[in-house]
């Protein structure tokens, strides 16, 4: 029997170079190392800042119903160091952050400009 077809849509968050993506309740990366923290993250449903200035979202994976809380476990991984490259419309409304780029910087380098 093969792979379920995937229907959902996804989460990819950029963590230094190394993707992780969320989709239908499933994490994948090759980063093993921050798979493991998300998937942590989420076994403890870690309270995480989505950005600077809010919301605060209990991580979770398992429910493809609560992309949030899935991108609040994928954040957790390294926070401070994920950027957005791809939500559902259904939660960047949430988010406080104009979408002018079609990224979403979830901790801003003050540096950069």
């Amino acid at each position: 029997m093969g792979r379920p077809l995937i229907s959902g849509e996804s989460i990819v968050v950029d963590i230094d170079g190394d993707l992780l993506v969320w989709t239908d309740g499933l994490i994948s990366g090759e980063n093993h190392e921050l798979v493991k923290k998300a998937k942590q993250a989420s076994k403890f449903e870690l309270p995480t800042n989505l950005t600077v200035n809010g919301p605060t979202v209990d991580a979770f994976l398992d429910d493809p119903q609560q992309p949030l809380k899935a991108l609040a476990a994928l954040i957790a991984a390294s926070p401070g160091r994920a950027t957005i490259l791809n939500i559902p419309d259904s939660i960047i409304d949430l988010l406080p952050f104009d979408d002018e780029d079609g990224i979403i910087d979830v901790y801003p380098n003050e540096e950069a400009e």
